[in-house]
C-alpha cells in the first residue's frame, strides 16, 4: 500500500515535468516552435490581424478555446490520468528488448545472422534512425486505422474524439485501451525491426539521438506538431501533405463532418493513408466543428465518462448484437 501510495504522489508531479521532457510531446522547445509557426501564419493571413482578435495573443490562444469546458476537462484529464498511468497502463504494456529477444530467437532457428556489411559509420547511424522511425510510425498508424474500423475499439477511441476544442493538451485525451493497443503494436513493430536489422547486419546499429529522442522524432516534434491539436490551420500545400500529415489534416481527422470521418489518419507519413484509401488533402483553409457526429461529444462531459462510458457503450454494442442473432 505505501508503495502504490508514494508512486500516486510521484505520478501527479509528473505532469509538471512533461514541459520539460523532450520525450514528451508539450516540451517547452516543441512549443515555442509551434507557436513561432503560428505567428508566421498570422503574419501571412491579413484576415487573421483584423477584427479586434487582440494581437497575435489573442489569435494564438483565444479564451474561447483555452477556458472552453472541453479545454478544461482536458487539463484535468491529463493530470488524473498520469497519475494513475502506472497502475491501469504500465502493468499491460510490452517492451521493445522483450519482443526484440523473442524474434531474435526466432531469427536465430530459422538460419545463421546473415551477417552483411552494413553502411559504414554514419550512414548506418541515419539509415538505422530514419528506417526506425518510419516503422513506429506505421505501428501507430495501425493502431489509429483498428481504432477508427474495429466498433468495439472505435467506442474507446471515441474518448479523444469527443474534444469540442483542440489545445496542445488534447493529445493526452486518450483512453487507457487506446494507449495499450498503440503502445502494444508499436513495440512489436520496433521489437521486430531491430532484430531484423541484428540478423542482417551482425552486430547492428544504434539511432542517432537529441536530447534522448530519435533525430527525426525530434524533427518532426519541433516542425508544428503542437499545432495539430490547436485551432491554427497550417497546411504544408498539396505536396508536402502526400508525404507528411500537417496540422491541418489532422485538424480535419477530428471534424464531425460526415465527409471527414476516418481520413487522415497517419501520425507522420501519409503515405499510409493513401495507400489505405483514407487521406485527405484540403484545397483551401476549412471552418471545422470538431467532435463526434450527431452530437455524441456531448456525453463525454466528465472525468467519469471519460474514462467508463466507453465500457458502457461497448456493452450495450456486444448486447445488441446478441438480441440481433
Amino acid at each position: 500500500m505505501n508503495e502504490i501510495l508514494h508512486r500516486l504522489w510521484i505520478g501527479a508531479a509528473v505532469p509538471l515535468f512533461h514541459p520539460f521532457s523532450p520525450s514528451e510531446r508539450i516540451y517547452w522547445l516543441y512549443m515555442v516552435s509551434s507557436y513561432l509557426l503560428a505567428f508566421f501564419v498570422f503574419l501571412l493571413d491579413a484576415s487573421l490581424r483584423t477584427g479586434g482578435r487582440g494581437g497575435f495573443w489573442g489569435y494564438a490562444f483565444p479564451k474561447s478555446v483555452y477556458l472552453h469546458p472541453s479545454a478544461v476537462l482536458d487539463y484535468a484529464y491529463f493530470l488524473v490520468y498520469k497519475m494513475f498511468f502506472f497502475l491501469i497502463v504500465v502493468p499491460f504494456l510490452i517492451t521493445d528488448d522483450s519482443v526484440r529477444n523473442f524474434f531474435s530467437g526466432a531469427f536465430g532457428k530459422i538460419h545463421a545472422p546473415l551477417a552483411l556489411a552494413a553502411p559504414p559509420g554514419a550512414a548506418a547511424t541515419v539509415l538505422y534512425s530514419l528506417a526506425a522511425f518510419m516503422v513506429a510510425d506505421f505501428g501507430i498508424f495501425l493502431a489509429h486505422y483498428l481504432q477508427h474500423k474495429v466498433p468495439v475499439l472505435w467506442e474507446f477511441h471515441k474518448v479523444h474524439h469527443s474534444a469540442e476544442v483542440l489545445t496542445p493538451i488534447t493529445v493526452y485525451r486518450m483512453h487507457p485501451v487506446d494507449d495499450i493497443l498503440t503502445a502494444t503494436l508499436v513495440s512489436a513493430f520496433a521489437g521486430g525491426f531491430d532484430a531484423a536489422w541484428n540478423f542482417v547486419f551482425q552486430g547492428g546499429s544504434h539511432p542517432a539521438m537529441l536530447m534522448g529522442v530519435n533525430l527525426f522524432t525530434f524533427g518532426y516534434y519541433l516542425f508544428g506538431y503542437n499545432l495539430r491539436h490547436s485551432h491554427v490551420w497550417l497546411s504544408y500545400g498539396p505536396a508536402v501533405s502526400r508525404v507528411f500529415i500537417s496540422p491541418a489534416q489532422h485538424q480535419i481527422h477530428h471534424s464531425a463532418a460526415k465527409e471527414h470521418v476516418d481520413k487522415n489518419i497517419g501520425f507522420v507519413f501519409s503515405f499510409w493513408d493513401m495507400a489505405a484509401g483514407t487521406l485527405c488533402i484540403p484545397d483551401r483553409k476549412m471552418d471545422i466543428q470538431f467532435g463526434l457526429r450527431h452530437g455524441e461529444e456531448k456525453e463525454y462531459n466528465s472525468l467519469a465518462r471519460l474514462f467508463f462510458l466507453p465500457f458502457v457503450k461497448t456493452a450495450r454494442l456486444f448486447t445488441k448484437r446478441r438480441s440481433a442473432v
